[in-house]
């Protein structure tokens, strides 16, 4: 049920509008609008105050910051259950009764009733998202004077072969032109860096996803939300303070298998065909991790994840004519390919051959042994044409030479 009745605890933003793009409701807004129209049944109370607003409104836009303190005191009962929502980075600043829930997107207040929940506002337009190829290795666009990771880690990374560092002081008005520039940048880069600000949460980091970039990270207290239910390491590579001058090496190290399951760049539902240009996987067995689709022995999976601990294992097929390599390290259990197709889920040992041969011992009938005793089938010129297409290319400097076979 809605518990405090004063409007007046619920102003309208009138402060700049910030992130930039931001359309409609804030978060505290949107949460009460659906709470009501709901109509959700819980055993404890909501404390319907805009904290933010509130906040914001005073600092940013001069009006007088609300006595929410003497309102809660008169309505709330000190044995009571309650829970509130708020967005801003030290909010709630108000006391309530010990079993009060604060579902906080900013972090800085601290205590065992904290509930992170995540600092979003509405997505950026996607007339201003453009898909991008990652020529940059890392970058950040934003602002460095909020905290002092964001300092050390601009100074550190700024001179780096691969990052683009654009960095500037906290403004709550961001020009348009800074809003692309940051938008292209992100795109065209394979991480970037969210790192806490004067919050120990950003826009940062949900901007970063909505851009299809790999967040990075850096605070010295992680505060993010669900970490209970989500495992952040599977979308963003979370960096600790004292580990900034290694956030080069840690990136370096992620193979491409890894930074694949990072975006979720292929759809592995079942019956679907994963394909990248055949060019673009590497043919040297001696790199052991490089571009490619991977596909291995049960053993070589296993250091990437397992059933038991909810990963998620499928079963593929592959044409031996897509593959381009089988490295020599993990005991060659392993190889690369140009594509495959989902055909399963793993769920335990397989006890038979998963299908079988595409010739049925009829077709055998149709061939004639030649006189070395193998199949001998003539094949229509459309059928090699779609090898010579790929390879024309490979051989057209090579010049057979009796004496060299």
């Amino acid at each position: 049920m809605v518990l405090m009745k004063n409007d007046a605890l619920r102003p309208a933003s009138i402060s700049p509008t910030y992130p930039p793009y931001h359309t409609g409701e804030y978060l505290e807004e949107y949460f009460f609008r659906r709470w009501n129209e709901e109509n959700i049944q819980t055993n404890r109370e909501y404390i319907d105050v805009f904290w933010t607003n509130n906040f914001c409104n005073a600092t940013f836009a001069g009006q007088t910051y609300q006595n929410v303190q003497e309102e809660l005191n008169n309505t709330l009962l000190s044995n009571g259950k309650y829970f509130t929502v708020s967005q801003f980075d030290d909010g709630p600043f108000e006391k309530f009764p010990e079993d009060t829930l604060i579902f906080s997107a900013g972090g800085n207040r601290e205590g065992k009733n904290i509930i992170p929940i995540p600092l979003i506002c509405s997505p950026i337009p996607k007339d201003l998202i453009e898909q991008k190829e990652k020529t940059i290795f890392c970058s950040f666009v934003g602002s460095r004077n909020t905290h002092h990771i964001r300092m050390d880690m601009c100074k550190y990374l700024s001179d780096k072969e691969g990052y683009e560092i654009s960095a500037g002081n906290w403004s709550t008005e961001v020009p348009m032109d800074n809003l692309k520039r940051f938008v292209d940048i992100t795109c065209s880069s394979k991480f970037a860096l969210a790192p806490r600000g004067y919050g120990k949460q950003s826009f940062r980091m949900y901007e970063i996803l909505q851009l299809g970039t790999v967040p990075v990270y850096v605070s010295d207290e992680h505060y993010l939300p669900w970490m209970d239910e989500l495992d952040w390491n599977d979308f963003c590579v979370p960096v600790n303070e004292d580990e900034i001058e290694e956030i080069d090496t840690i990136l370096k190290s992620i193979s491409d298998v890894e930074y694949n399951k990072y975006r979720g760049t292929f759809d592995n539902r079942v019956g679907k065909i994963c394909k990248m240009q055949r060019a673009k996987v590497d043919d040297d067995r001696a790199r052991g991790c490089s571009n490619g689709l991977h596909a291995g022995a049960l053993n070589y999976v296993a250091g990437y994840g397992s059933v038991e601990s909810g990963d998620r294992i499928v079963i593929v097929k592959i044409n031996p004519r897509d593959v381009v390599s089988v490295p020599s390290d993990c005991n060659y259990e392993k190889l690369r390919t140009c594509q495959y197709e989902v055909v399963g889920e793993y769920q335990g040992e397989l006890l038979k051959p998963l299908y079988s041969a595409n010739f049925s011992e009829d077709e055998y009938a149709d061939y004639e042994d030649d006189e070395d005793g193998y199949p001998n089938r003539e094949m229509s010129d459309d059928y090699w044409d779609q090898f010579d297409e790929d390879e024309d290319e490979d051989w057209e400097n090579y010049e057979d030479e009796d004496e060299d076979y």
